[in-house]
């Protein structure tokens, strides 16, 4: 009987263009082995059977939609791969290669090498796709955003970088022109002014992002106990921002807490960089906020198909090699789905779980949606990550907030470098709490998972949320990151 009702149903927009989007991200997948002969053919099939589908609303709508989606997403998947293949050619070839710094080069301990992650290669007038991996020799401190010029042995990439050279010789560099970056190398020299290591270090990691000044051990305690995310300039850490904003400035006006929002978006990702953690977390949180100010909602799982989709047509790599990428989706679903529909199972619609309550049971579904995938990837599961997290997850906001005081000290008035003292306490806990952790020899379980049983990880979780939103009517579109 469902299946006669379904059939006559008539579907909103949206429905149709997240199934656009699904057959985007699947087109994008496939375009690195397919690549469409006929380009101009099949951009124009495409785009005609997804304005045909747009007016419809039918179920045959979601269906043309998605086969538009998959055309888009081959062609501009298989385009991107014939690029990359000409960037691969490099391999084995010395070269003088002109590239920009794309994060922040990191120091190797006790040298004068630097690992540094490359974008906008150029050898001689030909510019090529991609990114590189190069470690360095350099007495010059680098920064994100410097153009270097790099000779070097070119050697075959690995995960997401197309090219390698190791040990290469700078022949010059051009310095970044980047007033964000300087700005916040400016607060960052402030902050240490007044604060120890690796607690300055550890706050200007929460803060804005920086992270190539930790210690390899403390990077090697955090990753153990799966506290890497906390370190790096993440939807985390803007959310937190974008929440205190919007809810102070939404006292005065909607409109007011929207530009401010937004503003606070733009100056974020100067300050800290276009990584695709922040990419991602940047167009969630800009829809989220438009949809709040129109009154309006996002179903978590649009919003995650519409934003996969955008980013992995701007940068097909994100698909196909992008650990980072898929994880950061994982536990955004995790969050936004998971956490909402185990909150109904447990709490009544009359009830609402504690604030603390609330972290485990959201840290908990991001762990659920991750960690498959990180024993696969990695060949260990983080044994504590759900305790370490739940434990500094509530001590991240105010490191935040007095690590931010104590950089303006720093900078204003470092005789009242008293007024550093709670950063530092506060940043000090999180320390403690990573090396502790990470003690035992069995805070890194190492397993063995195959695909089949990541997919069947998934599949059963699916069918018990499925069951679970059902029989509970949960309200997914109740889930906002700016709420």
């Amino acid at each position: 009987m469902w299946l006669l009702t379904w059939r006559y149903r008539r579907f909103h927009v949206s429905y149709v263009l997240a199934w656009c989007a699904v057959g985007v991200l699947a087109g994008v997948f496939a375009g690195q082995y397919i690549t469409p002969q006929n380009i101009w053919s099949a951009v124009s099939l495409g785009v005609l059977m997804l304005g045909v589908s747009l007016r419809s609303g039918r179920w045959f709508a979601c269906v043309l939609a998605l086969v538009a989606g998959l055309v888009v997403g081959m062609i501009r998947g298989g385009d991107y791969a014939q690029q990359l293949r000409h960037t691969s050619e490099l391999a084995g070839k010395q070269l003088t290669l002109v590239a920009a710094t794309t994060s922040d080069p990191v120091l190797m301990n006790g040298s004068d090498t630097w690992q540094v992650q490359l974008g906008s290669l150029r050898v001689g007038t030909v510019h090529y796709e991609g990114e590189a991996y190069a470690t360095v020799v350099s007495d010059n401190a680098l920064k994100r955003g410097d153009e270097l010029t790099l000779v070097g042995k070119a050697q075959t990439g690995f995960g997401n970088f197309r090219l390698s050279i190791f040990r290469a010789h700078v022949r010059h560099v051009i310095r970044s022109p980047d007033v964000f970056l300087q700005a916040r190398d400016v607060f960052a020299a402030g902050t240490r002014r007044v604060m120890p290591e690796p607690e300055a270090s550890l706050g200007l990691g929460f803060l804005v992002g920086e992270k190539s000044a930790l210690p390899s051990d403390l990077t090697e305690q955090l990753k153990i106990v799966g506290l890497t995310h906390i370190i790096v300039a993440s939807g985390y850490n803007l959310t937190i921002f974008v929440r205190f904003a919007r809810r102070l400035l939404a006292r005065r006006s909607r409109y007011l807490a929207l530009a401010g929002s937004l503003l606070l978006v733009a100056g974020y990702i100067l300050v800290s960089g276009f990584s695709p953690s922040m990419n991602r977390a940047a167009v969630v949180t800009f829809l989220s906020l438009l949809a709040w100010y129109y009154g309006r909602t996002f179903h978590p799982v649009q919003l995650i198909l519409y934003v996969a989709s955008v980013s992995a047509l701007v940068y097909p790599t994100y698909v196909w090699t992008d650990l980072g990428w898929l994880l950061s989706f994982l536990a955004f679903g995790g969050v936004l789905v998971v956490a909402p529909i185990v909150t109904r199972l447990l709490y009544r619609k009359d009830r609402e779980p504690g604030a603390l309550a609330r972290l485990v049971i959201e840290t908990t579904a991001a762990e659920a949606m991750t960690l498959p995938v990180i024993a696969l990837a990695f060949g260990y599961i983080p044994v504590l990550a759900l305790v370490a997290n739940v434990a500094v997850a509530s001590i991240i906001p105010f490191a935040m907030f007095f690590t931010f005081v104590a950089g303006v000290v720093g900078l204003m008035v470092p005789v009242l470098s008293v007024l550093a003292l709670p950063a530092g306490i506060l940043t000090a806990a999180v320390v403690a709490v990573a090396e502790t952790l990470s003690r035992p020899d069995w805070a890194r379980l190492p397993v063995t998972l195959t695909m089949t049983g990541v997919l069947i990880w998934y599949g059963l979780l699916g069918i018990v949320l499925v069951f679970v939103w059902k029989r509970r009517r949960v309200n997914l579109r109740a889930s906002s990151v700016v709420e």
